[in-house]
């Protein structure tokens, strides 16, 4: 199995913190992205250090832009992205 990199939107909880701990268990490289800073650290702690988290609000055009920058720019390209 490759290692993939994976953005998941809405990962600070819910179905969102659930995928992404899965995909970290496995051993794919996550970018979190979420509005809420406190809770979005708390899952990519959860995550393992791989994890990136970045805040994001997912309505706003930038900063879906700037997600992408920093997964980019961390992982060098994503394999998935999950809304």
């Amino acid at each position: 199995m490759t290692t993939k990199i994976i953005v998941i939107t809405g990962g600070s909880a819910g179905i969102g913190a659930a995928t992404a701990k899965l995909f970290a268990q496995r051993g794919d490289q996550v970018v979190l992205a979420a509005r809420r800073l406190a809770e979005l650290n708390q899952v990519a702690a959860e995550c393992g250090a791989s994890t990136l988290p970045v805040v994001t609000d997912v309505t706003r055009r930038e900063e879906v832009e700037h997600l992408r920058d920093e997964a980019i720019r961390a992982f060098g390209h994503v394999d998935v992205w999950d809304q």
